[in-house]
């Protein structure tokens, strides 16, 4: 199998003439959006870009990943009211998500991530990757940079559950990748509504199980949302740029085999079902009927 460069773009069309199939096409998407008055509005491509970086320093020489540009303007109509933000419609950036992956397709290539360092594009990529299941048979995936966890003691309890926008994780990136975009000067508690809502209700809340349509400024007045950063996060924020979790996930892509017309790229097994729940000694129905029970109880 020829390998292909780690970056997409510098390769030369001679280069695409030969078996793409095995090839793992990654499609960075981020955000041109305001992040509060300290920090940028390219901390999510910023972000995006740095774990591109760090990711291919670690990546194995022999497997067949290669990224694509970042696509820096996503959908962040949430962020609509704080001048500075840059927004492309649903429609306008479903659309061309989709013919990047078509054109990937054309070029033969079969498998493609999706990731994203901006939650606001998550439905978007979504729907690409099951597009791409269906209009091409290609295994797509849909992920975050962010879903793959933080190492453990770096970050507090409460900036996990609610620091989605310009906290301490993503101020802590900023201040390791681009210090001098940084203004800590005037970094504060955004304090989420999320956290009244915690107290206030059982299921509802603006991201989680069950959750309600939002823009910035219903979870904060100021637009972010997120726990204080520390003044001296940087070296947290060197820790949160080493994806572990990522070469692991690229190495189960790059053994799966892209969908055929009716079989799974990987078999599950009711064994490891079972596992997936952390449930031993018991078969996988009875593992559904614990799980069915637990969340219908009053």
């Amino acid at each position: 199998m020829t390998l292909p460069r780690r970056h997409f773009a510098e390769m030369r069309a001679p280069e695409f003439r030969t078996d793409t199939s095995a090839w793992i096409a990654v499609l960075p998407v981020a955000a041109i959006e305001q992040h509060g008055p300290h920090l940028p509005v390219s901390t999510d491509t910023t972000i995006a870009e740095g774990q591109i970086a760090r990711t291919i320093e670690l990546l194995p020489d022999h497997l067949p990943v290669t990224f694509l540009p970042v696509q820096a303007v996503g959908k962040s109509d949430e962020h609509i009211d704080s001048p500075g933000t840059l927004t492309l419609s649903w429609e306008i950036v479903t659309k061309a998500w989709i013919e990047i992956g078509d054109s990937l397709a054309r070029a033969g290539i079969r498998k493609l991530v999706i990731v994203t360092s901006h939650g606001g594009n998550v439905p978007i990529m979504d729907i690409v990757a099951r597009e791409m299941r269906i209009r091409h048979r290609m295994l797509a995936v849909a992920t975050s940079w962010l879903r793959f966890g933080q190492p453990d003691g770096l970050y507090t309890d409460r900036e996990r559950a609610f620091g989605i926008h310009g906290g301490d994780i993503e101020t802590s990136i900023l201040l390791h990748l681009r210090p001098d975009l940084v203004d800590m000067a005037v970094a504060e508690d955004f304090r989420s509504a999320q956290e009244d809502l915690v107290r206030q209700a059982r299921h509802l809340r603006a991201h989680g199980p069950a959750q309600f349509g939002w823009k910035a400024q219903d979870l904060n007045p100021a637009a972010p949302s997120a726990t204080p950063p520390r003044p001296p996060p940087r070296r947290a924020g060197s820790r949160s740029t080493t994806p572990h979790a990522v070469l692991s996930n690229f190495s189960t892509i790059s053994t799966a085999s892209p969908w055929s017309s009716s079989t799974p790229p990987i078999k599950f097994s009711r064994h490891r079902i079972r596992q997936s729940h952390r449930i031993k000694g018991i078969t996988a129905a009875q593992a559904g009927r614990r799980i069915l029970r637990q969340r219908t109880r009053p």
